[in-house]
């Protein structure tokens, strides 16, 4: 791999630009008029995705310190640029009509964001054509990173089931969803009737959750329009206004979450979607079903002698959907996208692997336990990842590999040299 712009290559001059571009222009851009009253700007905690905001904070800012770190790696100012920038743009946000809301948490995000970003970019000419040794580091390290964010993503994905109060909602109107335009005959949790209300039998209902996993199951009458967005057909919150599970229609699709760890910690749920099962095909009675067994989640639906049901099992990669800000419905589709973002991860080991001259077998050795846990996640309670992923992860190694191939310098012809005088 060839370093393809130098300090003051005009290629480093315009990723500052296009980086720092993106950062105002998502930045300043008028938000959603707030409903609620905003959080006091010193509030480090605001909201239930909490971790989401701080995550996407600090990412936003990587780009732009990774411009200034290669555009001046040798400039300590650098590594302040990102958080005096920030905290600019929260002062703007205070513009009236912009419906922005100001923190010093974002602050800080950004700040080190970029400070990471600022490090990474000094860093890059040394990255990008590494010695052996510096290449045998960088594998260890990007392995042990890449192994622990499986990890932590596998655990996120773990049901919870917090000791509150629940409460049953029948065809709900929340505001952050759409209203469901049908009519429900009847709901079942976890196999039994779900009143509307408060739901006096709470810790049996914990109970069976914890045992069988989450289940929503209702017998509807589609209404004459389906949804734009995401409409609850219906949903189980607690007395902390937190989601316990939601069965719910998206357009034509079919949609179940259940709680999981990630949400506890402040980030995004899992919302899975079966395609075209609720596209108003029958005027009768609809039975739909979501359920988390496991390491998977099933959709299913029938009316009359049709039906249909799908199965996505979880893997460690599916993390990336909890850092969504809004509900993100998945279908099918999700897992050749996370099977991509699974090549992404994979790409930096077999890289360094090939620069460490270990050799093919040597170097995929350094990729077995980071590939146990995208692949096969022992001890988090989900099951074999699906086939997209292994092509995803193999893909992506194999394409690091292909990469790091050193050039070769072609030796001068006999006799091609200057002649002597």
């Amino acid at each position: 791999m060839q370093i393809l712009w130098r300090q003051r290559d005009p290629a480093t001059a315009w990723f500052l630009v296009i980086s720092a571009a993106a950062v105002l222009a998502i930045t300043l851009s008028p938000g959603r008029a707030p409903g609620p009253p905003p959080c006091p700007i010193w509030n480090l905690r605001c909201s239930e995705l909490d971790s989401v905001d701080t995550v996407l904070n600090l990412g936003l800012f990587v780009p732009l310190g990774l411009a200034l770190g290669m555009r001046h790696p040798r400039a300590l100012g650098a590594f302040l640029i990102p958080a005096a920038l920030s905290a600019g743009i929260e002062v703007l946000q205070l513009i009236p009509g912009l419906h922005r809301t100001p923190s010093v948490r974002d602050v800080l995000a950004n700040g080190i964001g970029g400070g990471l970003g600022v490090w990474l970019g000094i860093h890059f000419a040394a990255l990008a054509t590494p010695d052996s040794k510096l290449a045998r580091r960088a594998l260890l390290a990007s392995s042990l990173l890449l192994t622990a964010g499986l990890a932590l993503g596998g655990w996120l994905l773990q049901p919870a089931v917090p000791l509150t109060i629940w409460y049953g909602q029948w065809a709900p109107e929340l505001g952050q969803f759409d209203r469901f335009a049908g009519h429900l005959d009847s709901v079942r949790l976890m196999g039994w009737p779900m009143p509307s209300g408060r739901i006096d039998r709470t810790p049996a209902f914990r109970v069976r959750a914890q045992e069988t996993g989450y289940e929503l199951a209702a017998l509807v009458r589609l209404g004459p329009a389906a949804p734009s967005g995401l409409a609850p057909i219906a949903s189980v919150f607690d007395d902390r206004h937190h989601q316990i599970a939601l069965l719910g229609q998206a357009r034509g699709a079919l949609v179940f979450s259940g709680r999981i760890g990630a949400q506890d910690l402040r980030f995004q749920g899992l919302f899975t979607a079966l395609p075209g099962a609720l596209n108003g095909r029958t005027t009768g009675p609809v039975r739909v079903d979501g359920r988390r067994r496991g390491g998977r989640v099933i959709l299913s639906w029938a009316a009359g002698d049709a039906g249909a049901e799908y199965t996505e099992p979880l893997s460690p990669i599916d993390a990336w959907r909890v850092l969504s800000p809004w509900p993100l419905v998945v279908g099918p589709l999700g897992a050749w996208i996370g099977a991509g973002l699974l090549g992404l991860l994979f790409l930096p080991v077999g890289y360094f692997g090939r620069r460490a001259d270990w050799g093919p077998f040597r170097t995929a050795g350094a990729a077995v336990v980071p590939a146990v846990v995208a692949l096969v996640p022992p001890g988090l309670g989900l099951g074999p990842a699906p086939l997209a992923m292994w092509a995803g992860l193999i893909a992506g190694w194999g394409a690091g590999w292909l990469a790091a191939r050193r050039p070769t310098r072609r030796k001068p012809a006999s006799g091609s040299g200057p002649s002597p005088s």
